[in-house]
């Protein structure tokens, strides 16, 4: 009765666009792969190299460093 009463819940998650694994792994190979593309994306997103490269070379940033080292 507890049981019927208080269920355990299924996901304990908050998050509305997580899906779980054993969902992933009844589709269809085509969505697994959109699937994984779309969770790749959002864990690398893309990095501007250039600027990047720029930022290291920026004196202006590693000035409080060298203030320190002196």
């Amino acid at each position: 009765l507890r049981q019927c009463l208080s269920p355990e819940p299924l996901a304990i998650r908050n998050d509305d666009k997580h899906i779980s694994l054993n969902i992933i792994d009844n589709c269809e190979l085509a969505v697994r792969r959109r699937i994984k593309s779309e969770q790749t994306q959002l864990a690398n997103p893309p990095i501007d190299a250039a600027a990047f490269y720029d930022s290291l070379n920026n004196d202006a940033i590693h000035q409080p460093l060298q203030l320190i080292a002196v």
